[in-house]
This record gives structure tokens, C-alpha cells and sequence, in this order.
């Protein structure tokens, strides 16, 4: 189900209406991530490209890429589109880095560990990942993905106000 959905209106209604309620939160907030948002998105729109040319049909997402990979490898099938995706995260990673590449201490890697062991727990319970719901669920106006976003968006600041406690 979708917001527009939920409302009884048509997306081509609700999408622009959102659209613009989100652009006038950027006009009156710092503009610091404004560059990166606008290329985030060109990103997302390519990806529907290069997902629809590979017959994916899904644009980002990564929740079930390493299932779909040992499915196609164990069936001899071709591998899939989200497979080439993370690889193409990790190779863009690290061309776009600045600085000579290191390995973090032991705290940080602990704590990148859990990190991700919970956002694939996550990704799992809410049937897609972070990237399923942030970029492609809320541009479908999905209520799952909001609902799954403002879950995140609540444990960024959970998080972040336990460790700035922890830094004092």
C-alpha cells in the first residue's frame, strides 16, 4: 500500500505535492549535502536504468543480493544485478577515497560489525534494506518504507544521543 494509496488520490497528485514540501525543508535548511543529494539522485535514476536493461525490475537495493547470488551460483544460473551492484559500491569506494586506504582499530570495526549486523537484521524483518526503502520505497511513496525510514531516521538519533552521552 502507498500513500497515495491511503489518501485515495492519484501519485501523479501526491508525488509533486511531497516533492515540493521537500524542497521547501531544504530552502529552509543549510544547503551542506545539497551537491551529494543531487548526485545521490542521479545515481537512483541510473540505477532503474541499468536495472530495467538487465531485467532486474527494482532499482537500488541490496537485502537480497547475497541469497540471490548463492541461488544462482548453486543453480549455474546467471548472476544477479544486485551482485554487480555492491561490487560497484565497493570499486566506486575506493577510487572516490582522498586518503591512503587503512584498516580501522578494534572498537570502530566492532562497532561497523554490529552496525551492520543489526541493519541486516533490519533489512530482513522490513523485507528490504536502507537503500530498498530510503531511495526506492519513499519514491514509490510506499507506506512501509516510510514507516521503515522514520524507524531509522529514530535510531540515527537514539544512537547519536547515546554516544554523544558516552563522549562527555
Amino acid at each position: 500500500s502507498s500513500l497515495p494509496g491511503l489518501l485515495g488520490l492519484p501519485y501523479e497528485l501526491v508525488a509533486p505535492l511531497v516533492g515540493l514540501a521537500a524542497l521547501a525543508l531544504l530552502v529552509h535548511r543549510r544547503r551542506d549535502g545539497l551537491a551529494f543529494g543531487l548526485g545521490l539522485g542521479a545515481v537512483a535514476a541510473l540505477a532503474w536504468v541499468a536495472a530495467d536493461l538487465a531485467d532486474y525490475g527494482y532499482g537500488l537495493g541490496f537485502a537480497g543480493g547475497a541469497e540471490d547470488t548463492r541461488q544462482a551460483i548453486a543453480s549455474g544460473g546467471p548472476l544477479p544485478f544486485q551482485l554487480f551492484l555492491a561490487l560497484g559500491v565497493v570499486a566506486g569506494s575506493a577510487v572516490a577515497v582522498r586518503r591512503p586506504m587503512r584498516l580501522p582499530g578494534v572498537s570502530r570495526a566492532g562497532g561497523a560489525f554490529a552496525g551492520g549486523v543489526l541493519m541486516g537484521v533490519g533489512a530482513t524483518t522490513a523485507k528490504a534494506c536502507n537503500i530498498g526503502h530510503g531511495v526506492t520505497g519513499l519514491g514509490l511513496l510506499s507506506l512501509g518504507s516510510l514507516v521503515a525510514v522514520g524507524a531509522m531516521a529514530a535510531a540515527v538519533i537514539a544512537t547519536s544521543a547515546v554516544l554523544r552521552r558516552g563522549e562527555k
